[in-house]
C-alpha cells in the first residue's frame, strides 16, 4: 500500500535527473538576482574574488589591503571565473558571484538522488532529492556567494563513491578505477574549496563503517595509496605557492587561529553549547524537520541493512563533533542534512510499524513545524511593517502560502490521514513561502540595505566626477566596499574631514549623523562649507543597530 503510494517518485535516472535539475533551478531562483549583497560572509568572499579580477592576481586573497587567510583558493577561482563572464567593472552584480553556489546546490540535489538510488532505491532517491532541495538552509546557500553549497557538492560526490565501494559486495561487483580516483579527486577539490571540512565527514564516515563492520576490504578496493597522491597532487601546487609568497602566513592564520579559534572557541560571537544544531533543524531543515525523528527511528531500527549503517555511520558521529565544537552557524552541519533527508525518505517509503513511538514522533514532528510556519508568517510581516514597505505585494504570496501549509499539516494530524500524501502539496507551499521571502520580502525591506542605498548615492556623484574619493565613518560592512569599490575608505572624523578638504569639488564623505557637527566644524575651520547630498537612515541586521548617515559632497 505504502508503496504504491510512492511509485510516483521511482523514475530512472535518465528522467529523474533532468527532472530534479530543472526543478531545482526553479527552486532557487527566486530571490538570486534580486537579493542585494549580503553581511559579511557573502560580501568578503564576493570582494575578494571581485579583486582577484581587478588585480589579476590569482594566488593571493585579500579583502583590500588585508590578506585574507581563512579559506583555501577553491571558491575564489570559481568565483572570480564566474565574474569574468557575467560582472560589470562599473556596476557590480552580485549574482555573478553566486552563480556556483546555485550550480553547487543543484548539483548537491543530484549527487543526493545518486546516493539514495545505491542506498535504498529510486523512490527513496527521488524523495531524499526533494527532501534536500526542499529545505530553508540549502535554499539560503544556493543564493549565496560562499563556499557551503560547493563544498556540499564535493562531499556528496566523495560519499556516493563511499558508497558505491561500501555496497559492492552485496552486489557481487566490482568499484572501477574511475570509481576509486573519482573519490581522491574530489578531495582535492573539497579541500581547495574549504580545506579539512570534506576530510572530516568522508574520515569519520569511513571509521564508523571499519569499526561496525570490522573489515576494511571495500575501503581499500578505492586504492588508497596512489589516491592520497593524487589527493596531493591536485592540492599541492597553491598550498606551497601561497605559503612561498606569504612566508607561512595563510597557514598561520587559516589553521592556527580561524580553525582552531572555531574549534576552541566562540568565534566572533558565533559560540553556542551542544544542543544548537538540533534545535535549528526544526528551520534549517524546514518543513521536512517534520519526518527527522521518524527517519532516525526507521534508522535505529533497521540499522542491520547496508543504506541505514552508511547514512547513520556518516551523520550521528560526525552531527556529535559539530555539536562539541565551540563555533555554531547554522551551515556547518549543511553537510548531514542529505544523511537526514534519505533517512526521512526511508521511513516513509518501507514499511514501517505505526506504533506509540512513531505515533509520538509524528505528532511532535507535526507540531513544531507548524510552530516554525507561524514564525515565519509573523516574520514575514514585522519585516515588512518595521523595516519595509508593510504594503508590499509579496507579503500575499508568502502569508497565503504560510496558510496553505498550515492546512496541510492539519490533516494528518487531525484525521490520522498518511503523512505521504501530504509530500508534495508541503513542498509546493514550503517552497513558494521561502521563495516570497527571497524574491520580495527581504529585498523590500529597504532599511537592511544601508551599503546599497550609499553606493546608489557614491554611483550618482561620480557620473560627474568618475573618480571621486570615498570615505565613511562608523559603517564599515563588507558589501559597501563590493558596491562602492575597492578604493572604499573607511576612516575616522579627523580622516573624513582630510579627505573632503584634499578635494572639495568631488570628494564623497559619509558622516554618522551624531559626528556631523564635529565634521563640519573641522571642514569649516579651514575655510570649506561642506554641503549634504544625501540622508541615508537604516538597521544594521549585524550590529542590531539603527543607523543614520549624512553623506556629503562638493558636487553641486
Amino acid at each position: 500500500m505504502i508503496r504504491s503510494a510512492f511509485a510516483r517518485f521511482a523514475l530512472p535516472g535518465p528522467v529523474a535527473l533532468p527532472v530534479l535539475a530543472l526543478l531545482s533551478l526553479l527552486v532557487f531562483l527566486p530571490g538570486f538576482f534580486s537579493l542585494p549583497a549580503m553581511d559579511r560572509d557573502e560580501s568578503r568572499f564576493a570582494q575578494a574574488s571581485r579583486q582577484m579580477v581587478e588585480s589579476g592576481d590569482f594566488l593571493d586573497i585579500r579583502f583590500q589591503e588585508t590578506p585574507r587567510h581563512k579559506k583555501p583558493i577553491g571558491i575564489y577561482w570559481l568565483q572570480a571565473a564566474s565574474a569574468l563572464l557575467f560582472d560589470t567593472p562599473d556596476a557590480p552584480k552580485i549574482w555573478a558571484y553566486r552563480v556556483p553556489s546555485l550550480v553547487g546546490a543543484i548539483v548537491s540535489v543530484l549527487l543526493t538522488w545518486g546516493l539514495g538510488r545505491v542506498l535504498f532505491g529510486r523512490r527513496v532517491a527521488f524523495l531524499a532529492a526533494l527532501f534536500l532541495m526542499g529545505s530553508v538552509l540549502l535554499g539560503f546557500e544556493a543564493r549565496q556567494a560562499k563556499t557551503d553549497a560547493v563544498l556540499l557538492a564535493c562531499i556528496l560526490a566523495a560519499q556516493l563513491c563511499l558508497a558505491m565501494a561500501y555496497t559492492a559486495r552485496s552486489r557481487e561487483a566490482l568499484i572501477g578505477r574511475k570509481t576509486a580516483y573519482c573519490f581522491w579527486f574530489v578531495l582535492g577539490i573539497g579541500i581547495l574549496i574549504k580545506g579539512p571540512i570534506i576530510l572530516l565527514i568522508t574520515g569519520v564516515t569511513i571509521v564508523g563503517l571499519i569499526a561496525v563492520d570490522r573489515r576494511v576490504d571495500w575501503f581499500t578496493a578505492l586504492k588508497p595509496l596512489s589516491g592520497v597522491g593524487l589527493t596531493c597532487l591536485i592540492v599541492a601546487p597553491w598550498f606551497i605557492a601561497i605559503g612561498i609568497a606569504t612566508g607561512g602566513a595563510f597557514f598561520q592564520e587559516a589553521v592556527g587561529q580561524d580553525l582552531a579559534g572555531k574549534i576552541l572557541s566562540g568565534q566572533e560571537s558565533h559560540g553556542a553549547p551542544p544542543g544548537y544544531y538540533l534545535l535549528s533543524l526544526w528551520l534549517a531543515f524546514w518543513p521536512f524537520g517534520l519526518f527527522a525523528g521518524l527517519g532516525l527511528l526507521w534508522g535505529a531500527r533497521n540499522f542491520s541493512s547496508l543504506g541505514a549503517r552508511f547514512v547513520l555511520a556518516w551523520l550521528a558521529p560526525n552531527w556529535i563533533i559539530f555539536e562539541l565544537i565551540a563555533t555554531k552557524l547554522p551551515h556547518y552541519v549543511l553537510p548531514l542534512y542529505p544523511a537526514l533527508a534519505m533517512l526521512c525518505a526511508a521511513a516513509l517509503v518501507q514499511e514501517m510499524p505505526r506504533d506509540r513511538l512513531f505515533q509520538i514522533l509524528k505528532v511532535f514532528g507535526l507540531g513544531m513545524t507548524a510552530l516554525i510556519t507561524v514564525v515565519l508568517m509573523v516574520a514575514v510581516g514585522a519585516v515588512l511593517v518595521l523595516y519595509g514597505n508593510p504594503l508590499s505585494f509579496w507579503l500575499i504570496p508568502a502569508l497565503l502560502a504560510g496558510i496553505a501549509m498550515l492546512g496541510f499539516l492539519w490533516g494528518p494530524l487531525h484525521d490520522g490521514a498518511r503523512l505521504e500524501r501530504g509530500i508534495l502539496p508541503i513542498f509546493l507551499a514550503g517552497v513558494c513561502l521561502i521563495g516570497s521571502i527571497f524574491q520580495g520580502v527581504l529585498p523590500a525591506a529597504q532599511d537592511f540595505w544601508i551599503s546599497k542605498s550609499v553606493a546608489d548615492v557614491v554611483s550618482q556623484r561620480r557620473q560627474t566626477c568618475p573618480d571621486a574619493p570615498f570615505s565613511i565613518v562608523g559603517y564599515s560592512e563588507p558589501s559597501l566596499v563590493f558596491l562602492a569599490g575597492t578604493a572604499t575608505y573607511f576612516t575616522s572624523i579627523e580622516g573624513a574631514a582630510a579627505s573632503y578638504l584634499a578635494d572639495p569639488t568631488c570628494a564623497i564623505v559619509a558622516i554618522p549623523e551624531a559626528s556631523a557637527p564635529d565634521f563640519q566644524q573641522r571642514v569649516e575651520a579651514s575655510g570649506v562649507a561642506p554641503h549634504a547630498v544625501a540622508q541615508i537612515e537604516g538597521f544594521n541586521y549585524n550590529g542590531g543597530r539603527s543607523v543614520r548617515l549624512t553623506i556629503y559632497s562638493g558636487q553641486r
